[in-house]
């Protein structure tokens, strides 16, 4: 009952802090920082992702990414709305998963998504 409890408060301080902290990430993306801004959104990201069963410390696209090299069904359906969203390759871009699991054919996938990004990171 005791963590029940911790829970509840400290879903009450994020709806308590949640609205400042919009429209403070508002505030940066318009006038402020840019880095802050996307750091903001970032941690945004990350609470979705724990949301749909994935780790807290991982965003959507690269939760979706993962799951797109590994085969999953759903992400076949997902990673392609992402990707509209935020440019061909996002999710695969993004993927986490270390080199040593994946094929010669989806790092090469991955390195080609990164070079559409203009992300420097490859495999």
């Amino acid at each position: 009952m005791k963590k029940r409890f911790k829970l509840l408060l400290l879903w009450l301080l994020c709806v308590v802090f949640s609205v400042p902290l919009l429209l403070a990430m508002l505030v940066q993306a318009l006038v402020g920082s840019e880095v802050r801004a996307k750091a903001m959104a970032v941690a945004q990201d990350e609470c979705g992702n724990a949301l749909f069963g994935g780790p807290a410390n991982e965003t959507i696209s690269a939760h979706v990414g993962d799951a797109f090299i590994q085969g999953r069904k759903w992400a076949q359906v997902v990673a392609p709305i992402i990707d509209f969203l935020f440019g061909k390759g996002h999710c695969l871009s993004n993927v986490d998963l270390p080199a040593s699991q994946l094929t010669p054919a989806q790092v090469q996938a991955v390195d080609e998504a990164d070079k559409e990004q203009g992300n420097p990171n490859s495999y």
